[in-house]
């Protein structure tokens, strides 16, 4: 079975919309940390761990170019513990698309639609993310390229337009409490770097998937970039109180823009930009989960369970969680990060340990060969 193709390129837009979105979300640099006026600092140590993670996470995926983590874990590992380490990557992917769209989901159901239903906002939001993964991964890809002008210029348009109220004076004094503050408020975002995981499946669709980590610390430098941007603009707009306070802080700031007379309110763009990055990133998930959870059954194609595990994560989505203030609480440090660092590090801990005595193996056996020839 041939398998589908996309741009470094698209894999690179995918990813840094899938970060961005947390920008336009919760923005846990301001609202689940201590930083306050110094998130922009957060914002920098989130990237150097961004980084690392990739440097995990793609580093040993580019070791097997043309496998899956499901794969070359079984490879690795052998068929139980492999299968076991697939199958802690695979919840964490599923887990981590229910959060993101019960984020916002949450959002529509307090702003727009407080009647209906969280089951309808939620379902409806995965059907059209399983009907973009049940498409194929260059649906996403081309859904990323489409939609991408649209949400950077949303993110320029504001950081922009608020300037006019911007105060330098919020951002004083630098750094007056030290780096545990900073630090506090870096380990969550660094957490949701879990959506990094999806490396794992994904670089055996990349036309060139030895490049996939240059990709990828590609996409995290630029959206690094963008959190640094947004956090200084919340914060010498909002102030670092205000900021760390609201649910949604950048669209506070986008709600405070107005351009002209008859073009206000541009915080329902930036809500249309959040659900675009969501659909990507979704899908994305929900396509990595798929192609995983088709592997461990031992199926030829992953699209038979595309709506099963939809409506698992949908499921998982809607009783996960009471409210939007359970699903910040699940975010604070350091819970979450002590959480996130036990299903990344100890599965790739011991994905790297199995790859190092292979590698050992393989060299003592060419060196015994060479002496015996």
């Amino acid at each position: 079975m041939s398998i589908e193709k996309i741009s470094n390129r698209q894999f690179a837009t995918i990813l840094f919309m899938m970060r961005v979105t947390i920008v336009l979300s919760l923005l846990p640099l301001l609202t689940t940390g201590e930083a306050r006026q110094d998130a922009w600092a957060a914002a920098i140590i989130t990237a150097v761990g961004l980084a690392l993670e990739v440097l995990l996470i793609g580093g040993l995926g580019v070791r097997y170019p043309h496998l899956t983590v499901v794969e070359y874990s079984r490879k690795l590992l052998g068929g139980v513990v492999g299968t076991a380490v697939s199958a802690v990557i695979l919840w964490q992917l599923v887990h981590m698309a229910a959060t993101d769209v019960r984020v916002y989901a949450e959002l529509m159901a307090s702003g727009y639609l407080p009647e209906t239903p969280m089951v309808v906002i939620v379902g409806g939001f995965l059907a059209v993310a399983a009907l973009t993964a049940y498409l194929g991964i260059e649906s996403v890809g081309r859904t990323a390229d489409a939609l991408v002008p649209l949400y950077v210029l949303f993110i320029v348009a504001t950081i922009v337009g608020a300037l006019s109220k911007f105060d330098v004076g919020n951002l004083e004094p630098v750094l007056s409490r030290g780096w545990g503050p900073v630090l506090s408020s870096a380990a969550t975002p660094v957490g949701i770097g879990a959506q990094l995981l999806t490396l794992g499946v994904v670089i055996p669709n990349l036309t060139m998937p030895e490049r996939a980590v240059r990709s990828a610390l590609l996409a995290i430098t630029f959206a690094g970039l963008t959190f640094i941007l947004a956090s200084i603009t919340i914060v010498g707009v909002l102030g670092p109180e205000l900021g760390a306070q609201a649910s949604f802080p950048f669209l506070e700031v986008a709600r405070m823009i107005v351009i002209a007379r008859a073009i206000a309110r541009i915080e329902a763009l930036g809500i249309f930009a959040w659900g675009v990055g969501l659909l990507v990133g979704s899908s994305l998930m929900l396509y990595c989960s798929c192609r995983a959870l088709a592997q461990l059954l031992g199926l030829a194609d992953y699209r038979p369970v595309v709506l099963p595990l939809a409506a698992i994560v949908a499921i998982h989505s809607v009783h996960g969680y009471r409210d939007l203030f359970s699903v910040t609480a699940f975010f604070r440090p350091p819970g979450f990060p002590l959480y996130i660092a036990s299903v990344m590090l100890i599965p790739y801990g011991l994905l790297w340990a199995g790859h190092l005595i292979r590698a050992a193996r393989q060299a003592r056996d060419r060196k015994s060969g060479g002496r015996a020839g």
